[in-house]
């Protein structure tokens, strides 16, 4: 499962999408949040918003405080102009990321820990 999912990333972060997406189908069905996340990801990339929200969602469902679900949600929905449900999403992930660790990493694709995710959030909402 896991390594399946560390492949798809490396395929994903050396541009060959759809070999990651492959691979992270073939971990799917292990049911992991991470592949459903990486999937997302990847679905955001290739311009298909829609299908990255609904994934995400199901990361959400599979596993309701999973953080990088609501970061890439309001990631995704601000891109396309949804900067309220957005920010919705980004105050959920604020929330769970108090009850972090300081030094967690949160993403699989970012080094930023809690602690700078909490910063950067806060940023954002003093920007709006």
């Amino acid at each position: 499962g896991s390594d399946l999912i560390e492949k798809a990333r490396q395929l994903a972060d050396t541009g060959d999408l759809e070999a990651a997406a492959d691979m992270a189908r073939q971990a799917l069905e292990d049911r992991e949040v991470d592949a459903l996340f990486l999937l997302a990801q990847i679905s955001f990339e290739q311009g298909s918003d829609a299908h990255a929200l609904e994934t995400l969602r199901k990361c959400l469902y599979l596993a309701p405080d999973y953080i990088p679900a609501y970061l890439e949600m309001g990631t995704v929905l601000e891109s396309t102009g949804a900067v309220e449900r957005a920010r919705s999403l980004y105050r959920t992930a604020l929330r769970l990321l108090t009850d972090c660790p300081g030094n967690s990493k949160i993403l699989p694709d970012d080094d930023r820990t809690a602690e700078a995710w909490i910063i950067h959030l806060k940023s954002k909402f003093r920007e709006a």
